[in-house]
């Protein structure tokens, strides 16, 4: 997103405060406002962290500002009350917009008190394009079996569990399948019992934390992606449609919004056996497969391209700029 911008003769500044604490956080905003007063077209917060008080370091700018929201907002008693305390204390900018990454997302801010009062939008994940144009969808036979694959963090929002659950009945079908994880997590271990305890460790790999991507999905044949209704978005399996990487996905409201109606195919909620068939039957169809693929991406590009999301932002900025708006920004 940044390049479509750049390219578009935009100056873009991205400042470096994730490590920083709350008080050398709040002065280094108020130094970074007034040095660039008057000179900005706008400002994107890449998230909710520590809204509040980018807030007050922002609140006597006239600058429209986008906070970017890709997580739902937390239902917490504790996060209510600590927005609850902000909302009383502390102003915030007079432009200001929500952009959440999903329909669901958005639901939840507009749910929250100390957001409702303000336009909140939806604007997907931007998604940079792959090297190659599509995944090289090859025959599951070639030797050493179909690769299936999924990439999260492993914690209580996905559901790689049910990924595990489904795996004795594709290997009945497929023995010299393997399934593999990137992404760790405080449910690695509890994860890896499970695999023990279904018998199937030598068909299951936990990679941890992958840096290479793009390589791993264009090495899978299928990408599985499992999870919960705590979903905010899925930028792993957005990513994954980038590729052309054929996809198997929980069937949920969010996922829908997502992939669409066809550009993956869909299971049951928590359910081993309804998985298990879907990916039986796409092991089956390489020709089925290779189409799913090429829908993928071409969904993907149209709806997550860096490009389209820029533009997005850029008429959310300038919407913001003149007052709020009814309706979302799609």
């Amino acid at each position: 997103m940044l390049t479509e911008w750049r390219r578009a003769g935009a100056d873009v500044e991205c400042l470096g405060f994730l490590g920083w604490s709350l008080p050398s956080l709040f002065m280094g905003l108020r130094r970074w406002r007034r040095k660039w007063t008057d000179q900005l077209a706008g400002v994107i917060s890449w998230s909710t962290w520590r809204f509040p008080v980018v807030a007050a370091a922002l609140a006597d700018s006239a600058t429209p500002w986008v906070v970017h929201a890709g997580n739902p907002a937390s239902e917490s008693l504790a996060a209510r009350l600590k927005l609850k305390f902000f909302e009383a204390v502390v102003s915030a900018p007079r432009q200001l917009s929500v952009a959440a990454c999903s329909t669901q997302v958005a639901e939840s801010f507009r749910n929250q008190p100390y957001y409702r009062r303000r336009p909140i939008h939806v604007v997907p994940n931007p998604i940079p394009l792959p090297l190659a144009s599509a995944h090289r969808c090859t025959a599951p036979d070639r030797g050493d079996g179909p690769r299936l694959g999924m990439v999260a963090r492993l914690d209580p929002i996905k559901d790689h569990a049910t990924v595990l659950r489904a795996m004795p009945a594709i290997l009945r079908r497929h023995p010299s399948a393997t399934l593999e994880f990137a992404g760790d997590g405080r449910l690695r271990t509890m994860l890896e019992r499970l695999s023990a305890d279904l018998g199937i460790t030598r068909q299951v790999r936990f990679l941890g934390e992958v840096r290479d991507i793009p390589a791993l999905l264009d090495r899978w044949d299928l990408f599985v992606y499992a999870t919960t209704e705590r979903e905010g978005f899925g930028n792993a399996l957005a990513e994954a449609l980038m590729a052309g990487l054929p996809c198997v996905v929980t069937e949920l409201p969010v996922m829908r919004e997502v992939c669409g109606d066809h550009a993956a195919v869909f299971f049951g909620a928590g359910d081993p056996s309804a998985l298990a068939s879907k990916v039986d039957d796409l092991l089956a169809d390489e020709g089925r497969r290779m189409a799913l693929g090429r829908q993928a991406h071409i969904w993907a590009e149209e709806h997550f391209g860096s490009k389209m999301i820029a533009e997005c932002y850029w008429r959310l900025l300038e919407r913001t700029k003149t007052g709020p708006i009814a309706g979302d920004a799609k």
